[in-house]
This record gives structure tokens, sequence and C-alpha cells, in this order.
């Protein structure tokens, strides 16, 4: 638990179907506001995300829901921004 709450980056626990179950604290410092009222929500369905993070993280979704492997490296991406916004400490969120 330790490890989740003080890692150095963000971190949000999905359901099976992409809902936000918890976050940890550099997830909601990145993010700049509480994400508590997202709780319950499905995760592509915030306000953080752009067009194209969106469409890529439904099909990283829809992969892991079919059983597909997921490398760390894919779910990141080669672009980390996405285009979504950038932590307070200026790391592309």
């Amino acid at each position: 638990r330790s490890i989740f709450d003080n890692s150095p980056e963000m971190i949000v626990l999905l359901d099976a179907h992409g809902t936000l179950l918890e976050f940890n604290g550099k997830a909601a410092e990145c993010a700049g506001r509480p994400w508590g009222p997202f709780l319950g929500q499905r995760f592509t369905d915030l306000p953080f995300w752009s067009g194209e993070a969106k469409e890529q993280l439904e099909r990283l979704l829809s992969r892991i829901t079919a059983g597909d492997l997921v490398s760390p490296y894919e779910i990141l991406g080669r672009d980390v921004s996405l285009g979504v916004g950038t932590c307070g400490d200026g790391r592309a969120l």
C-alpha cells in the first residue's frame, strides 16, 4: 500500500470495464484537481483526455478486457504526453 500511495509516478486502478476504482496522490497532483468525484466513472470518460488519447486508451482497454497481454510500454505509449496536459512540475500527463 505504501508503494502505491508514495510512488513518484501516477498510478490509477481500474476494474475490468475501465472504471476508476482508486488513484494515488501523484495522480491527483498531476490532474491538478481532486479525482474523488470521478471514482466509479469510466477512465476514458474523464475530462482529462483529448480525442486521440481517449481513442488510444479505449483501444488498450478493449485489448486488455479481451485477454490480450499489454506491456507497460504500450500503456504509456511512445508519446507519454498524449496531449492531455502537464503535472504541476511541468512533466507531461
